[in-house]
């Protein structure tokens, strides 16, 4: 990649980690470069904790930073991340050193930093790990136990925009009198590319909504 195609790359990748940091009470984020080849992402939110010295895994709120560097190599090459705090987690090394592989993510050279950002609050929240890969068998093994409910923090990276534009549908059965209430936190479901499609109701009377390509 020539020096003007780089500088372009950057400036796009800034220009969607500024997006995703106004969409989001969770990333913060400083950079080194201009246009930017080094960024300190800093995530608020509920994080493991465990003491060297104590087997006791504990879940609290908190931050977790990571340093993600652009190399040359960038972006036919995936980015350079370390974890500077420490995380457990079963595919994070203890010196913090991180390859998106070793969570099962594999790279894709069209993605910006707002992806990656999106991945490693994944990982930040023990929302996907891989075994096979495992580093760390404290976290791995605490991951079997019945204790381990994760992801331990369920926000959406872009919790602001989604906040504004919840993916929520209500709806009011036929013939009745009265509006539909106010949805409870009960009554919503998030619809997203990973939600499974659900056995398909037959029937004149069913409350079904279908929403899809069919």
């Amino acid at each position: 990649m020539n020096q003007e195609k780089r500088e372009e790359r950057l400036l796009r990748d800034l220009e969607a980690m500024e997006s995703l940091q106004a969409e989001s009470s969770i990333l913060q984020f400083t950079t080194t470069g201009d246009p930017p080849n080094q960024y300190l992402i800093t995530f608020q939110g509920r994080t493991i904790r465990r003491e060297s010295s104590r087997a006791d895994v504990s879940i609290e709120v908190g931050q977790q930073q990571c340093e993600i560097r652009l190399p040359y190599s960038y972006p036919r090459l995936p980015p350079d991340i370390r974890w500077t705090t420490p995380i457990f987690h079963p595919n994070v090394s203890f010196s913090g050193f991180f390859k998106l592989s070793d969570a099962g993510i594999q790279w894709r050279p069209e993605w910006t930093l707002d992806v990656v950002c999106a991945h490693l609050w994944d990982v930040a929240r023990l929302a996907t790990h891989q075994a096979d890969a495992a580093t760390n068998y404290a976290a791995l093994k605490w991951l079997e136990t019945p204790e381990a409910i994760v992801p331990v923090d369920v926000r959406s990276l872009r919790d602001i925009a989604q906040a504004k534009n919840p993916n929520i549908v209500r709806y009011q059965r036929k013939g009745a009198s009265q509006p539909a209430p106010r949805a409870s936190a009960a009554d919503i479901l998030y619809i997203d590319e990973n939600t499974p499609l659900p056995p398909l109701a037959r029937g004149d009377d069913a409350d079904t909504l279908y929403i899809g390509f069919d």
